[in-house]
């Protein structure tokens, strides 16, 4: 697919230390464009101060509050996902196939920014939610949004 860092502004990796899993800089910036370009423009502004990292957020630190301020009038909302697990064991002699359901396997996990089929989710640190990742989800709860 190339070299992926020629998706991201010259600007951006200077400023962030960032990885590219699963392809995902070259099938954001191509199949979903206008989310991309959102994403790099939040990205482009964020600031973190010392401030930020010292000071006590209760349930949200100001990083997130931050983002948020940038892409929620952008209509990135959060979604909290749920499911249940549907297991298939295929036996092969005699040939046989066993389904069985793991009800609520995925609970209550919060993906803090969606837009259509792109998701930005932060990780956090007892202090700062520090890293954050961009996903690709193309689950069925998606198309009901």
């Amino acid at each position: 697919m190339g070299d992926w860092k020629n998706k991201i502004p010259a600007s951006l990796l200077s400023k962030y230390e960032i990885h590219n899993f699963n392809h995902a800089a070259e099938v954001l910036s191509e199949a979903y464009k206008a989310e991309y370009s959102e994403i790099i423009g939040a990205l482009e502004i964020f600031t973190l101060s010392v401030s930020d990292i010292v000071a006590g957020g209760g349930n949200e630190s100001a990083v997130p509050k931050k983002l948020s301020a940038y892409l929620h009038p952008l209509e990135w909302q959060e979604v909290k996902i749920s499911g249940d697990l549907l297991v298939k064991l295929h036996r092969r002699n005699p040939s046989q196939i066993t389904e069985f359901t793991i009800q609520d396997f995925i609970d209550g996990h919060n993906i803090d920014y969606v837009k259509n089929r792109v998701a930005v989710d932060m990780s956090g640190t007892v202090k700062i939610r520090h890293l954050i990742g961009i996903y690709m989800l193309f689950g069925h709860f998606m198309s009901a949004a």
